[in-house]
Order: C-alpha cells, then sequence, then structure tokens
C-alpha cells in the first residue's frame, strides 16, 4: 500500500480516528490506540485490514500515536463465551498500564468481543470497527 492516494476505506477511518484520538483533555493516553482484529495476522484480510489503518494514522499522526495489535484467531479458534473470557482476561492484565483512547476491532468477533469486553475494560476509549460479515 504504497500508493499515496487514500482509497475510500481509509478516509472513512482516518475520519473517524481524526474524531476517535483527537485530545480533549491533551491526555498522552488519547494517543494510544487498541487494535484487536479477529483473525490471525497471517490471514490476507486481516493483513491488509491493519496494513491500511495503521498505514493512514501514521500517515497523519507520524510517532505520535501508538498502536498496539492483538488477534483472535478465531479462523482457527472457536469463538465462544469462555475463549472470549480468557482472552479479555488476558488483555485486561496485558494491558492493565495502556488506556486507549480508541479501540479498533475487525469482523463480527471482534465487534463481539468489543461490545462484550473491551467497551467495559476500558469504558473511556471509542470502539468502532470494519469487516462486518456472515450478517
Amino acid at each position: 500500500m504504497k500508493n499515496n492516494k487514500l482509497n475510500p476505506v481509509s478516509i472513512c477511518l482516518l475520519t473517524l480516528v481524526l474524531v476517535i484520538i483527537t485530545p480533549v483533555g491533551h491526555s498522552a493516553e488519547s494517543n494510544h490506540i487498541l487494535v484487536v482484529h479477529a483473525y490471525s495476522h497471517e490471514y490476507p484480510w486481516t493483513e491488509s485490514q491493519d496494513e491500511g489503518f495503521s498505514e493512514t494514522i501514521h500517515q497523519e499522526y507520524g510517532d505520535n500515536v501508538t498502536i498496539n495489535t492483538e488477534h483472535l484467531d478465531t479462523k482457527r479458534i472457536h469463538y465462544n463465551q469462555q475463549f472470549a473470557e480468557r482472552t479479555a482476561e488476558f488483555i485486561r492484565y496485558k494491558y492493565e498500564a495502556f488506556n486507549p483512547g480508541a479501540i479498533y476491532v475487525t469482523d463480527d468477533n471482534g465487534l463481539l468481543f468489543g461490545l462484550d469486553y473491551l467497551s467495559k475494560d476500558f469504558p473511556d476509549a471509542r470502539l468502532f470497527f470494519s469487516g462486518v460479515n456472515n450478517y
């Protein structure tokens, strides 16, 4: 994605992120973004979503934004309540000191996980997503 032109998806995501991470109180944490993909990083669709999102953010903000990324890997592991709870516990522990201003999730399982867990664990972060599937 070395093209300097932004496609419509990138423009939409950038607009959302501009609203999401524009500092309200100039907190450094408002420039932290947690990304949770439903699928593995090796899945081509996930890779393209992640690459487009990250490149767009970094083109606009440079190194002023910290993006941390996790993968649910639900093409390999069935998404169910037990899996979601264990994953949420891990993310809670891992990101205990990380207070994101925004959470970006992909696909249905990412959205479910974001709504059921991430929005509760990080209540001040704005949640947004891309990639609805099977509905």
